[in-house]
């Protein structure tokens, strides 16, 4: 209250605040509450992206320790190699022939025919570009089948152990079961009822719980209850980010924009071409000097040079020169000869953010041990470098864009 003398009655005079005063007091209460509200909801935010990093970190630093001990794992493929020396001792296509081979000789002929005989869908049309035509003549060196099929056998493995979909939890390997693989397979029904419930990948969440619970008894050992939670309830927690979202994963994953994993997706489209010339220069099969037009697309442009290069002679040749480290960052070290793709095996773990929106496009092909897949990329962030890129994906936290 204010006090005010007046001369007249030579009293004080008590009156209230004006409603203008009272208006300007409550505004001023409502901005700093906003203010205060603003950064509390920072805060928090900031907390959540934080807690979920670090819960990223973990899981990733169990995946990459696992998938470290498979670069030195050797696929028994003895049944495969035994069986086929047998039938081409047999065989009319071998016979006497075969079986009058070095030593050597048969060797690399046997692995070329295990391929042959591994042939499947989907990388049949991969198998026929590297090694024979549809007429079944062979087109490439056979020194390179030994390096492919521990490739392939070694995905298997991967595809077996580390599973990110019901199909590849029913899927019938090439090899025995592996006993990582055969526990999955426990779970199935409750895995069915996930992928029913929820067919848009929470299912990858149920697996990498199950797959990350499998690694060793340490690395259980080292996530809070906080970080897990049965958002499903079919009985398999998953691991949680800070918004209380399942965290989903994708055993291997090609193509992600502003990776800190993988090589771009041109690198990979100049790193399969260039291994696919470097197969056919070693087969000793003629490249072409005249296919400028094959190179003007933008992929094959090199900053370093400021050209294009003018023939697959041209490129081969002066492939390093062209794009040089670029064999370096994409050497896989599941695939040291450089027997397959332009990418690294190396699996993708995301969060959905804080809008809680995946907003995550993939290619069913992924699934397939064999794949190379480097035309097809995965749906997250900002691919064109518009600004614009998938409005949903672009928060996501993941393993491949950690600080």
């Amino acid at each position: 209250m204010r006090k005010t003398f007046t001369a007249q009655a030579g009293r004080i005079v008590r009156r209230g605040f004006t409603l203008t005063e009272l208006l300007l007091v409550i505004i001023i209460i409502a901005i700093l509450a906003a203010m205060t509200m603003t950064v509390q909801r920072s805060a928090m935010q900031s907390t959540r992206r934080e807690r979920t990093i670090a819960t990223i970190r973990k899981i990733d630093a169990a995946l990459t320790s696992a998938y470290e001990k498979y670069q030195y794992r050797k696929p028994d493929v003895s049944y495969f190699i035994g069986e086929t020396e047998d039938l081409l001792s047999r065989s009319a296509r071998g016979g006497e022939a075969f079986r009058a081979m070095a030593p050597s000789e048969r060797r690399l002929t046997v692995y070329h025919w295990v391929l042959v005989r591994l042939r499947r869908p989907p990388w049949l049309e991969w198998n026929e570009r590297s090694f024979y035509t549809v007429d079944g003549e062979q087109t490439i060196d056979n020194q390179f089948a030994p390096y492919i099929l521990r490739t392939i056998m070694l995905r298997e493995l991967l595809l077996c152990d580390f599973p990110d979909s019901l199909e590849e939890v029913s899927y019938e390997p090439l090899m025995n079961n592996s006993p990582v693989h055969l526990a999955y397979r426990k779970h199935y029904e409750q895995l069915e009822q996930t992928a029913a419930n929820a067919p848009d990948g929470d299912i990858s969440a149920d697996l990498l719980y199950l797959v990350v619970m499998n690694t060793s008894p340490e690395t259980r050992g080292t996530f809070l209850d906080r970080e897990t939670a049965d958002t499903n309830s079919n009985g398999i927690p998953e691991f949680i980010d800070g918004w209380g979202n399942p965290i989903r994963f994708i055993r291997w994953a090609p193509a992600v924009p502003e990776s800190n994993r993988q090589p771009t997706l041109t690198e990979g489209i100049r790193v399969k071409r260039y291994r696919q010339l470097r197969r056919y220069d070693l087969a000793g099969l003629e490249l072409s000097d005249s296919n400028g037009a094959d190179y003007a697309d933008d992929a094959f442009y090199s900053e370093t040079a400021g050209s294009y290069p003018v023939s697959d002679y041209d490129f081969l040749t002066y492939f390093e020169d062209y794009y040089p480290g670029l064999l370096d960052i994409s050497a896989d070290p599941f695939d040291p000869m450089g027997s397959l793709n332009g990418w690294l095996l190396t699996p993708l773990i995301y969060s959905a953010g804080p809008d809680r929106k995946y907003g995550l496009g993939i290619s069913t092909y992924f699934n397939s041990p064999f794949e190379d897949a480097v035309e097809f990329k995965i749906g997250l962030g900002d691919w064109e470098g518009d600004g614009q890129g998938n409005t949903y994906s672009r928060d996501n936290i993941t393993n491949h864009n950690l600080e």
